[in-house]
């Protein structure tokens, strides 16, 4: 009797083995939706650019896509990272954003509580990056390229300005 139920766990049955694959196929369709259930509360880069002192217009033009996608998605929150450059100005990244923060706030409409406007560190030049976190996801994190003791500051200040 012990060997007729060995072979049979060898061997398997026809039932044994339709059982085995809906488990694993069941498996699959679970694992699947909880990678597209996660890859859809994802935060997603809107944008990366290369920011100049008198680069106004450009930023506004990024700055606009992110409100698009904030109107359009009324639950995500929008991040905007902005590095400093190695060889800038002491109160550049502060400027820009002030400047940033006000021109959505303001001049856009988005409300405060769904914007986050954050100092990421130190790149090589000036750049900034817009975000966009579904609600429920997770914040996206600034990836400095430059250590703060490499960085060397101009004199003077920040030569950017923003019309408002």
């Amino acid at each position: 009797m012990a060997n007729a139920l060995i072979s049979r766990c060898l061997i398997g049955n026809s039932q044994t083995m339709v059982n085995t694959r809906n488990i694993a196929v069941v498996v699959c369709i679970v694992f699947a939706g909880f990678i597209i259930s996660s890859a859809a509360t994802s935060p997603r880069k809107l944008s990366e650019n290369r920011s100049y002192d008198g680069g106004w217009e450009m930023d506004m033009a990024t700055l606009d896509l992110l409100a698009l996608a904030l109107q359009a998605e009324p639950d995500a929150t929008g991040y905007i990272f902005i590095y400093g450059s190695r060889r800038g100005y002491r109160n550049d990244v502060s400027k820009r954003m002030q400047c940033m923060k006000n021109y959505l706030i303001q001049r856009r409409g988005i409300p405060a509580g769904r914007l986050s406007v954050i100092n990421g560190g130190y790149r090589e030049q000036v750049i900034v990056e817009m975000w966009l976190a579904p609600g429920g996801s997770l914040a996206p994190v600034p990836r400095p390229a430059v250590f703060r003791k490499q960085v060397r500051f101009k004199r003077g200040r920040s030569k950017y300005t923003c019309n408002l």
